[in-house]
């Protein structure tokens, strides 16, 4: 993730040029709040990705985004986008067997900075 900015608000906006689908997520988020939250914004993203994941339907739209929240993440855990993703989307991943997350934990644990994102949450 060689061109997406370190901040939230360009991260953000970087992940939607990238997946088009999330466009209309923020859209509504803006409405709603008025403002960018970025943390709310993706806690969003993550129940987003939690319905393809239980969907099946577009694995390859899961797994964009996932690869690319991935490679956001690195080893840049402790940075502002690092902490929006791990607090945000990791956490909001997390949860117990036979919930609405169940099927996008098991697809986190293929991406290596993911999962042991989620592995420090869990």
């Amino acid at each position: 993730m060689t061109d997406a900015s370190r901040s939230p608000a360009a991260f953000i906006e970087w992940l939607v040029a990238r997946h088009p689908d999330l466009a209309a997520i923020r859209d509504e988020h803006l409405r709603d709040y008025g403002e960018l939250l970025p943390h709310v914004l993706l806690g969003d993203v993550t129940r987003y990705a939690a319905g393809l994941a239980r969907s099946g339907a577009d694995d390859a739209t899961l797994d964009s985004l996932l690869n690319d929240l991935d490679s956001a993440l690195g080893a840049n855990r402790d940075d502002e986008v690092g902490n929006l993703i791990g607090a945000s989307f990791v956490e909001n991943a997390q949860g117990v067997p036979g919930d609405a997350e169940e099927q996008l934990r098991a697809r986190l644990h293929d991406h290596p900075h993911l999962a042991e994102a989620l592995a420090h949450s869990e």
